[in-house]
C-alpha cells in the first residue's frame, strides 16, 4: 500500500485520535489542524508522519497551508458545546480550499440523523431521530445540512458521507463492523469508534475506482 497524506479535521476528539491513531498504524502520514494542539495526545504529536498546523476554522491563511499536498480529507466536523455556530457553515469554504488545492476526496463523519432512499424502517433508529427532533433540533439540522452541501455543492467533488448512531469505546471481542443502510439485516444502533476509524481510513486509502461509496452516505454499525 502505497503511504498517502489525509488532512484531518477535527482530530483531538475521540473519535479523531481513533481515526488518527488508524492512519497511522497503517502507515500513512496525517496532517492534522487543530484549535488547540496541546490536547492532541504526546505520541501523536511527537510522531514523525504527523504535521500539526494550529489555527481555527475562520482562519482562512492557515487553514489553506493545511491542504497542501494532501490526498483526502477526512473531516470529524460536528456540533459540541464548544462550537461557535454550526460546523455545516465550514462546509462551503473546506470544498472551496479543497479545489484550490486539487484535492478531490473528501471522507465526512454525519449520522442517523440524515436519511436515505435505500434505508429502511428499523425501530432502534426511529426512536433515537424522534427523540433527537426533541431534544437535539439544532444537532440534526446540522448534519441535514451539511449532507445538502455535499450534495448541491460537491457535485465535482469525490465525497463519502459516513453515517453513525451511537458512539461506543472500547471494542469487545466477537464484534466486527458492518457497513450498508439503515434497516439492512442485523442493523444495529451502536458503533464502536474503534471501526469508524476502521472504515473512514479505508475509505480513505481507496482510489476512486475502489469504492463503492462515492458520492453516497452509507451507515455504519458494530456487529456483534
Amino acid at each position: 500500500m502505497s503511504s498517502k497524506i489525509f488532512l484531518i479535521i477535527g482530530a483531538t476528539g475521540a473519535t479523531g485520535i481513533e481515526v488518527t491513531e488508524r492512519a497511522l498504524h497503517n502507515k500513512q502520514k496525517v496532517v492534522l489542524y487543530v484549535r488547540n494542539p496541546a490536547k492532541l495526545p504526546a505520541h501523536l504529536a511527537a510522531d514523525p508522519n504527523v504535521t500539526v498546523h494550529t489555527g481555527t476554522l475562520d482562519d482562512a491563511p492557515s487553514f489553506q497551508k493545511a491542504f497542501n499536498n494532501v490526498a483526502t480529507v477526512i473531516s470529524l466536523l460536528g456540533p459540541s458545546a464548544t462550537s461557535p455556530g454550526p460546523t455545516s457553515q465550514y462546509y462551503p469554504v473546506i470544498l472551496r480550499m479543497m479545489r484550490t488545492s486539487g484535492v478531490k476526496r473528501i471522507v465526512s463523519l454525519s449520522t442517523f440523523a440524515v436519511s436515505q432512499s435505500e434505508d429502511r424502517f428499523a425501530l432502534s433508529a426511529a426512536l433515537t431521530h424522534a427523540i433527537g427532533k426533541v431534544l437535539f433540533p439544532k444537532g440534526m439540522k446540522n448534519f441535514i445540512d451539511t449532507h445538502q452541501i455535499l450534495v448541491e455543492d460537491g457535485t465535482d467533488i469525490d465525497w463519502t458521507e459516513v453515517r453513525v448512531g451511537m458512539l461506543k469505546n472500547n471494542a469487545q471481542p466477537g464484534e466486527s463492523l458492518s457497513v450498508g443502510y439503515i434497516g439492512a439485516p442485523k442493523f444495529a444502533l451502536n458503533i464502536r469508534r474503534k471501526h469508524i476509524a476502521e472504515f473512514m481510513v479505508a475509505e480513505a486509502e481507496k482510489g476512486v475506482a475502489d469504492s463503492q461509496w462515492i458520492k453516497k452516505s452509507p451507515a455504519i454499525w458494530t456487529s456483534s
